[in-house]
């Protein structure tokens, strides 16, 4: 059986159609944007560190593993000039990295960075088009 639609009714469904296409034409282009955004490397480097700073056994590893290349460095800067003097200065600097790596302040040092990682985090805005 076929029912006879009115050219009225007719032109109302198309304008319903329309307006539907172009809603779903504009959420299609949000979720695009936001796709783009979320592929952008400086998005995924962010949430990246974001996660990683939330996890403890990380932060600790981090912690340990930033005092010691910071202790590498001033060490070989000791180093350079080959003198008993700056040997002793540099093993005294690796004993002092050794210390505060096992010492409860390691744990200040991480949660401080965290914080500071958390507020930072809140305040910046995604990168846009």
């Amino acid at each position: 059986m076929t029912t006879k639609i009115s050219y009225t009714e007719l032109e109302l469904r198309i304008i319903a159609l329309r307006a539907d296409k172009l809603r779903q034409e504009e959420e299609l282009k949000q979720l695009f944007r936001e796709v783009v955004n979320d592929l952008h490397p400086s998005v995924i480097l962010k949430s990246t560190i974001h996660k990683l700073a939330e996890n403890k056994e990380w932060q600790i590893e981090l912690t340990k593993a930033g005092i010691n290349l910071g202790s590498n460095l001033i060490v070989k800067q000791l180093i350079k000039g080959h003198t008993f003097k700056r040997f002793i200065g540099a093993a005294l600097v690796e004993l002092a990295s050794v210390v505060f790596i096992n010492n409860q302040s390691a744990t200040k040092v991480i949660a401080g960075i965290s914080k500071l990682m958390h507020l930072n985090g809140h305040n910046t805005s995604d990168v846009e088009e």
